[in-house]
């Protein structure tokens, strides 16, 4: 999601206007994606070579490695170590969760499509374009861990400050792909593989 910079739209689409500050430290991360998507095209209009680029959201699941710092991973750690369920924020960012099943199954299902030019595809479970919260309180319902909230702690490690980053995912929907599995059932999927890990 991150091409598309902090986009004001509810649902962004593959065609939402970016808005990419480029003095921004954290830039180099979406430019580097924007540039691989640009090598496709130009691969595509000299060369004829075919390419279909995906744009997910906040992949996560049980491959999830545990010292990530993504909001998401720090609250399945928390539970994991029989803590409360922190929150650092009001956690009404809104992000695009996507279990990593269904992402692969994205992958292999755009496989199979044919088309001359190159096209690209948001990737998001409709359910899955949810806030920091929400997460955290589906994850405390599963583990049976309180949520608490303390903004007076101020993280820098260097995430994304974007408050919306929903990925519309109709254009990858009318293909005939859909997501196998909903957000609560793929939180508590991760939830309960990790837990059965440790």
């Amino acid at each position: 999601f991150e091409v598309y910079g902090n986009v004001a739209d509810k649902d962004i689409s593959e065609n939402s206007k970016t808005n990419v500050v480029f003095t921004d430290l954290r830039s180099c991360y979406a430019e580097s994606k924007r540039l691989s998507e640009n090598l496709c095209i130009a691969y595509n209009s000299q060369y004829g070579v075919k390419s279909i680029i995906l744009r997910f959201g906040y992949i996560f699941g049980p491959t999830s490695k545990l010292c990530s710092s993504k909001a998401d991973i720090q609250f399945l750690r928390d539970a994991l170590n029989g803590d409360q369920i922190k929150l650092f924020s009001s956690g009404l960012q809104k992000r695009s969760y996507l279990y990593v099943f269904d992402a692969v199954s994205a992958m292999l299902h755009t496989l199979s499509l044919n088309s001359d030019n190159v096209q690209i595809y948001n990737v998001s479970s409709a359910d899955g374009n949810i806030t920091l919260k929400y997460f955290a309180d589906i994850l405390g319902k599963i583990s049976n861990k309180k949520v608490v909230c303390d903004e007076r702690i101020k993280l820098n490690r260097g995430g994304s400050s974007y408050q919306n980053s929903c990925l519309s995912n109709s254009k990858i929907i009318a293909t005939g792909w859909k997501s196998f599995f909903n957000i609560n059932s793929s939180i508590e999927k991760t939830y309960l593989i990790k837990k059965s890990l440790v």
